[in-house]
């Protein structure tokens, strides 16, 4: 894509001091002008006496009506591509090394925003709502299975699902020494929620000899470290059965099912109910999905986090 063929947009006076700070959104009340664009398209963005602010593609719907890209104009291609996912795996590798299950991708804070990408050994799980990623998705699988050891990448969008290479397979794999069983043909979003990756093994400095509650459990990874770690016993609470499944077959595999008990349950009623615990772990859906639920969600969350506080025995934990 040369110079020349780039579109042009022109913000508002002062509109570019945040993006200059280091914000990857541009608002569309922050705009001058916006050329006719397609969901998707890369453009410039200038401020009014003309000074280049970001390189960014465009978003149709929704107050975000841009995403930057580079604070330089260069070309958005297979080179650009390239070089943001060989240093994110860079770092990945100083993170996790010797690991090949980590968030490999994480948006904005890796030179990609709106992209969320997981690492699950030979697979990689590709996430995105931006029609920008979507349009290049062969582009994409093509940079990703170019990298050793990637033999599958998956496209998840909402519950369709779309793979390149291999044919998926389930997943056998090792987190921080926690066996794991995996199949993302059967999983929400990336499949682990990597994000917590480096979080889960912390509740083991608390677990020895404790009362463990895992609240929305998921696939079992909180209520597992805590049972490798010592916990006496670990309640697991989902609303999902298949998620209560994959927990199951994942405390089997780590040879801890005795201490674990799996219950189909809302959360906030076990959290109503008499018994007390040494530490529980409260790793919610999103309750906002949109700015309007705003309010509700932190009402719902303060009230979640309320009862749980409630519910500690003396000097408990809640993570």
């Amino acid at each position: 894509m040369s110079k020349a063929s780039i579109p042009a947009s022109t913000l508002k006076p002062g509109e570019e001091r945040r993006i200059q700070r280091g914000h990857f959104w541009l608002y569309r009340n922050e705009f001058a002008n916006l050329p006719e664009l397609a969901d998707g398209d890369v453009f410039d963005v200038f401020t009014p006496n003309r000074r280049f602010v970001c390189r960014a593609f465009y978003q149709e719907t929704g107050g975000i009506a841009a995403r930057a890209l580079s604070r330089h104009q260069t070309p958005v291609d297979r080179a650009w591509f390239r070089q943001r996912l060989e240093d994110a795996l860079r770092l990945r590798e100083r993170l996790f090394p010797g690991s090949r299950v980590y968030r490999w991708v994480h948006g904005e804070s890796d030179m990609l925003p709106g992209l969320v990408v997981d690492r699950y050994g030979a697979a990689a799980a590709v996430q995105s709502s931006c029609a920008f990623y979507r349009s290049r998705r062969d582009l994409l699988a093509d940079m990703l299975l170019e990298v050793e050891g990637v033999e599958t990448v998956v496209f998840l969008d909402g519950d369709d699902l779309e793979y390149r290479g291999a044919p998926l397979q389930e997943q056998r794999l090792d987190v921080d020494g926690v066996a794991v069983s995996l199949s993302l043909a059967s999983s929400q979003k990336t499949g682990l929620f990597l994000d917590q990756r480096e979080n889960w093994p912390v509740i083991q400095r608390f677990a020895r000899d404790a009362r463990v509650l895992d609240g929305y459990c998921y696939h079992g990874l909180w209520g597992l470290h805590a049972a490798r770690g010592g916990a006496s016993a670990v309640l697991c609470v989902d609303s999902s059965d298949a998620a209560l499944e994959q927990a199951r077959l994942n405390a089997d595999l780590n040879h801890v099912a005795a201490q674990c008990t799996f219950v189909k349950y809302r959360v906030e009623s076990v959290l109503e109910g008499d018994s007390l615990y040494d530490v529980i772990v409260l790793d919610p859906p999103a309750f906002a999905k949109k700015r309007g639920q705003t309010r509700k969600a932190m009402a719902l969350y303060e009230d979640i986090n309320t009862k749980a506080m409630k519910s500690l025995d003396k000097d408990g934990i809640l993570i």
